[in-house]
């Protein structure tokens, strides 16, 4: 019973996918585009619309009825559609019908994520799956209508596409390739798998190879090529500028600030005096410590010696005092999320009044912040905690470089450039020291992962990639980050704040006796298997 019930469905799914879209996005059989506009009209028609209603509201010529009718005789034969009273027509919801985001592979094939199946609780295991037979118009990222016909045995749903309900990408970063005639352009990400035919020839500067920006036109059922028109030349894609670009239209980043925005921080006022509620910690002698191309400093740190053990102060700029909430920066920042660093160049979060002015703690400057106050003792034990409103003075610029050549390398000519902070900068390193030998006795695991450094001429093109330096000073800022953090961590548990919190669930014990066996055909002497960080460091 089982197996006809497979057939039959496969049966149906075959003549649907006729009338499908042969080659992804290049060619569309007659009537396609139509067909996908009436299944998105019906999904979203509050009432079951007639034919009559439908030559009206899809906006389509006299005599179209002699097009419609049979289309919707077909729908209606593979009952993806049905008849509502007398006359009007709605799409068939004892089918599983879902709306979702298309993620589509380079392949062709995809799959369906951030699934709603309007009210019908369906939890499946995996996201379904669009065969590239069964693609149709969609591309990725666009927000798809499915139709799913099938639970393999391995939890995959697996579906048909109705209609594409509204499209992500209306532009397309590519490469031009130039043809007796006419003009084409490869898409740069490869996960939209097919080339767009230009309207008109290219411009003459153009070469093969060249990247555009071109928009993408309405799909139409007179054109079997998918097509488009140039909007913005770049030219040479080796010029990092231009690889920023089309990384920009790739992951459609936010890289222009709105007109509200930049009017706000064009009218902030950059006089900073101290204020009720706000402590005055200029006088503390807090430093920032960053990497040689940093050109903003989000956090500065001090450390003085006390009777019991160490004071840190572990300060960042104030933005919630320049940015209120919903505001033009605020909703510029929300949707940012944070800045975003390309070699040598940066999509800030924030306008660069406040972004590299007054959210940036340069030396030499009063600023605005939130400060974390912590006293430990000599062991590194954590005694008082407190937090506060500041304004500080940032008294030094320090690079990584530099600090290390003052506490490890003991580089005579440079401390004796930076005679005033040595005595705080060995406080600073006895108490970082004190943390991570607290931190690995409670079973912190440290990754040293290499990272690139990327290098580039003044040409803007890549002139080296080198593996990035990490040393001490490093490790000694993210040992006072993380111990502020915990501090807010934990203030907000004992005071049942809520908060956001990134966890590491323990590994799959499976998975753990895989490695050890991996690890034994290697020979290596791994410690008796416990589940607990204080193993997995020993490995």
């Amino acid at each position: 019973m089982g197996k006809k019930r497979r057939k039959r469905s496969a049966r149906k799914s075959q003549r649907y996918d006729s009338h499908q879209r042969k080659g992804g996005s290049h060619s569309r059989s007659l009537g396609f585009v139509l067909r996908e506009k009436l299944l998105r009209h019906l999904w979203l028609a509050k009432t079951p619309p007639t034919i009559n209603h439908l030559v009206k509201e899809l906006q389509l010529p006299r005599g179209a009825k002699s097009t419609l009718t049979p289309l919707l005789d077909d729908l209606l034969g593979q009952k993806i559609i049905r008849l509502a009273g007398r006359r009007g027509y709605e799409l068939n919801r004892q089918l599983l019908l879902c709306e979702g985001v298309f993620e589509q592979n380079p392949k062709g094939f995809g799959f369906i994520n951030r699934l709603d199946c309007g009210g019908k609780k369906q939890t499946f295991s995996r996201d379904p799956m669009l065969s590239a037979s069964r693609v149709g118009s969609a591309r990725q990222g666009d927000r798809v209508l499915i139709h799913i016909y099938n639970v393999r045995r391995d939890g995959r749903p697996e579906a048909r596409l109705l209609t594409v309900l509204e499209r992500q990408h209306k532009t397309l970063g590519g490469f031009v390739k130039l043809s007796k005639g006419h003009c084409d352009v490869t898409p740069e990400d490869p996960r939209f798998p097919f080339t767009i035919r230009i309207d008109g020839p290219c411009e003459g500067k153009m070469k093969n190879g060249d990247a555009v920006i071109v928009r993408l036109e309405e799909e139409n059922d007179h054109s079997p090529l998918l097509q488009g028109s140039i909007i913005e030349y770049l030219g040479d894609p080796e010029q990092i500028d231009v690889q920023m670009r089309l990384v920009i239209e790739k992951f459609n980043l936010p890289a222009v600030f709105s007109d509200e925005a930049l009017a706000e921080s064009e009218h902030l006022s950059t006089k900073i005096e101290p204020e009720d509620g706000r402590a005055d910690l200029r006088d503390i002698g807090h430093v920032t410590i960053d990497g040689e191309t940093a050109k903003d400093f989000d956090d500065a740190v001090a450390v003085i010696k006390t009777r019991k053990g160490y004071r840190l102060y572990v300060s960042i700029a104030d933005v919630s005092h320049y940015v209120h909430p919903g505001s033009g920066l605020d909703e510029d920042a929300h949707q940012r999320g944070t800045s975003i660093y390309f070699p040598g160049r940066v999509i800030p979060m924030l306008p660069e009044k406040l972004s590299n002015n007054l959210c940036s703690l340069v030396p030499g400057e009063d600023r605005f912040t939130v400060s974390a106050i912590l006293d430990f003792d000599r062991q590194g034990n954590r005694l008082k905690k407190q937090f506060t409103k500041s304004i500080i003075h940032s008294h030094q610029r320090f690079t990584y470089t530099t600090v290390r050549e003052i506490l490890i390398d003991k580089n005579p000519e440079v401390r004796r450039a930076h005679k005033e902070f040595l005595t705080p900068l060995k406080w600073a390193e006895e108490l970082a020291r004190q943390l991570t030998q607290k931190r690995r006795e409670r079973g912190s695991i440290g990754f040293t992962l290499p990272e690139p450094d990327i290098r580039l001429d003044e040409e803007g093109k890549i002139a080296s990639i080198t593996r990035a330096e990490r040393n001490f000073a490093h490790q000694l800022i993210e040992e006072f980050m993380l111990a502020a953090n915990e501090a807010v961590a934990e203030t907000f548990t004992e005071e049942k704040k809520k908060g956001l919190y990134r966890i590491h669930e323990k590994p799959n014990q499976e998975k753990i006796r895989e490695f050890t066996a991996f690890g034994a055909g290697l020979g290596l002497q791994l410690p008796p298997l416990r589940q607990d960080p204080d193993w997995f460091g020993q490995v």
